[in-house]
């Protein structure tokens, strides 16, 4: 029989509350409509408050469990499962050296097992998030199954349109492409890229562009090993 694992990376912005208003119900029906066996959330802003009841009543509105690492910055990072598959081993690397952290669980369904990493890299500096993406790569085995997911923060390999965002661009002030390209580098490929996908999911329509940024981008990957992909 073959195993599949269904998977989904969803920066969710501020937490799911913007303006006053509480998203959840939005988010949950867009995870609901996916059903992914493994979520990455990234921005999870207010999931640790009152004893982690956000958390609990995200992962009870989606028919999930999971695990979240606490950012300094209010931008927590949670990974969330789906049974039949369930955690062997669970890790999290907060800040330093993440700017944001990471999940690592290693999920199983009793037949098949696989690394998912969730994490949230930095917004503001090219070098700092291939730093992270070196964190990243070390709790990883690219030769066996693993997943890699989130906001990423960086472009996609061969980016070559005009940018205006200051931080989406390298010391060298050209696209920064430099994540990506060293996640290809150590095994794991772009599924999204593979399969055709060009839409961007920066900036959002749910709050106002910045005057430095012109037009769209994706900054949200999966990343999976070569057998995996």
């Amino acid at each position: 029989m073959r195993q599949t694992l269904r998977a989904m990376a969803y920066n969710i912005l501020y937490g799911g509350v913007t303006d006053g208003r509480d998203r959840t119900a939005q988010l949950a029906a867009q995870v609901n409509a996916v059903q992914p066996d493994a979520l990455a959330l990234c921005e999870c802003w207010g999931f640790l408050d009152d004893g982690g009841a956000r958390m609990a009543a995200f992962c009870e509105a989606v028919g999930m469990r999971g695990a979240l690492v606490e950012a300094p910055t209010g931008n927590h990072v949670a990974l969330l499962y789906r049974e039949p598959w369930a955690p062997a081993s669970t890790a999290t690397v907060a800040a330093s050296p993440m700017h944001h952290g990471l999940v690592r669980m290693e999920l199983t369904n009793g037949e098949s097992t696989v690394q998912v990493i969730a994490t949230h890299l930095n917004p503001f500096s090219s070098l700092a998030r291939l730093q992270e993406a070196q964190v990243v790569v070390s709790r990883t085995r690219p030769d066996e199954h693993t997943l890699v997911m989130g906001d990423f923060n960086t472009l996609p390999q061969g980016y070559d349109a005009p940018l205006q965002s200051r931080r989406l661009l390298d010391e060298d002030l050209r696209p920064d492409t430099h994540v990506c390209e060293y996640f290809a580098r150590a095994g794991l490929t772009d599924v999204l890229a593979a399969h055709g996908v060009t839409s961007h999911t920066y900036p959002t329509p749910l709050e106002a562009k910045r005057d430095d940024f012109l037009g769209g981008v994706r900054l949200d990957y999966i990343m999976a090993s070569r057998d995996l992909a």
